[in-house]
């Protein structure tokens, strides 16, 4: 894996619910190998959305593209990540239990984007502690998305 900085080579996504897709393959043992292959959220305002996401993956080495003017995604080798408005046309609405979970490697840049996310317009969910075996902290962006951020 390429070095990607603090969002990149540390980020690996570990996400439950909402809209996501795996892909598989078959290792020498004949087990399926699962991996997360994107993650989308929804957005009903994509100019905030794209602000608060550009400013929190800031410095991270992520490829950021806009396919359309309804999607935005952040991209490395193995990270993909965007918002995006709709496909129906209808409000999007923040998943119910669901949360994006974000490793960003250490304790002090947990407390670190915590903070960022914050002053991008973030609200807190959790300050920054020891929850569990992991130092977390959580975070609802613009759109009340629940984000997780750990070591």
């Amino acid at each position: 894996m390429s070095s990607l900085g603090l969002l990149g080579a540390m980020m690996r996504t570990s996400i439950a619910g909402t809209r996501y897709a795996v892909s598989g393959t078959t290792n020498s043992t004949g087990e399926v190998a699962i991996k997360l292959n994107y993650f989308v959220l929804r957005t009903n305002d994509m100019r905030a959305s794209k602000a608060f996401y550009g400013g929190l993956f800031a410095g991270a080495g992520l490829q950021t593209t806009s396919p359309s003017d309804r999607m935005t995604c952040w991209l490395a080798e193995d990270f993909a990540f965007a918002i995006a408005t709709p496909l129906d046309e209808r409000p999007a609405t923040n998943g119910n239990g669901t949360t994006v979970g974000f490793s960003v490697a250490v304790k002090e840049d947990v407390q670190r984007v915590h903070g960022l996310a914050l002053e991008l317009g973030g609200t807190c969910q959790g300050a920054p502690g020891q929850c569990g075996p992991k130092f977390s902290a959580y975070v609802r962006d613009l759109g009340g998305n629940r984000l997780c951020l750990s070591d």
